[in-house]
């Protein structure tokens, strides 16, 4: 992603497997450009149809892992519906 006039800042490839099963596995490549600072994070985010209302991760949780709750967010598969997820809400003087 860039303006046109300047180079790319990330190259990315997306891998994407789909089962029999219904499991689809998503991995992501993401390269950045070799003169940009270092990065802190990226993010994927995907949209899904309402209808999809199931859908289960592999990493930290159940529930939201930043910094300060990470301990508390194991590293297991973690099931969970779509409807019943709440998000934390930012604060503005984030994590201390």
């Amino acid at each position: 992603m860039s303006p046109c006039s300047l180079p790319p800042a990330f190259s990315c490839t997306y891998l994407y497997t789909i089962y029999g099963t219904g499991d689809i596995v998503i991995e992501v490549q993401v390269t950045p450009r070799r003169d940009l600072p270092p990065l802190p994070r990226l993010g994927l985010q995907l949209l899904l149809p309402g209808r999809f209302d199931r859908f289960a991760w592999f990493g930290r949780g159940p529930h939201e892992s930043y910094p300060d709750r990470k301990e508390s967010a194991t590293v297991s598969t973690c099931p969970t519906f779509a409807h019943r997820r709440t998000a934390t809400r930012p604060m503005c003087a984030g994590p201390r």
